[in-house]
């Protein structure tokens, strides 16, 4: 599960450490957090790789 913190305009902002190395578990990863991000009606999503 990525850990996030949330922004002042209305985004989610990813935590870096959360951030899984296999690509596989961070696609999955990432698919739910979408799915739980629209749910919760956020408009921006940010991440620094």
């Amino acid at each position: 599960m990525l850990k996030v913190k949330e922004d002042r305009y209305n985004g989610l902002i990813i935590e870096p450490e959360s951030i899984h190395a296999s690509a596989s578990i961070f696609k999955v990863a990432l698919e739910q957090l979408l799915e739980e991000a629209t749910f919760q009606k956020k408009f921006l999503l940010w991440i620094d790789l």
